[in-house]
């Protein structure tokens, strides 16, 4: 879906303002290149939400924590919708969702699940991401 680039902020928020506002996330950041590739960040209450958009124009969000799974840790994700309903669902890799609009209704739905630092941070996830590389890459 292609944007005109200042509408980049008002586009995410059209798509996921009205969870990022429900979880106290506020706009961190917002960047946009030369080449069409835009990033909108919202974070607040231990999470980080991104609504992106790359060269080939694909838009897709992703969530992450921004909790330490332990002292020291590194920080892992954030994780795309696509590698988290992948994930949840059992798939061997990431679900092709129809477009953003259907990756943020999976979002509203399963906020509750997806909002959780356990999930995000858990090594199940890390290794389920591991593998799902693995075989799309082999």
């Amino acid at each position: 879906m292609a944007l005109p680039e200042p509408d980049h902020i008002a586009y995410a928020d059209l798509v996921v303002g009205d969870v990022a506002a429900h979880r106290g996330l506020r706009l961190a950041a917002a960047d946009c290149s030369a080449m069409g590739e835009w990033l909108v960040r919202y974070e607040g209450s231990g999470f980080v939400l991104a609504v992106a958009r790359d060269r080939g124009g694909l838009v897709s969000i992703a969530l992450g924590s921004t909790l330490r799974p332990r002292p020291g840790a590194q920080l892992r994700g954030p994780w795309s919708l696509a590698h988290l309903r992948g994930f949840l669902g059992g798939l061997p890799g990431h679900y092709r969702f129809a477009g953003p609009q259907a990756e943020a209704d999976w979002l509203r739905k399963n906020e509750a699940t997806l909002f959780d630092p356990a999930l995000l941070n858990g090594d199940a996830l890390r290794e389920w991401a591991v593998a799902a590389s693995r075989r799309m890459f082999a």
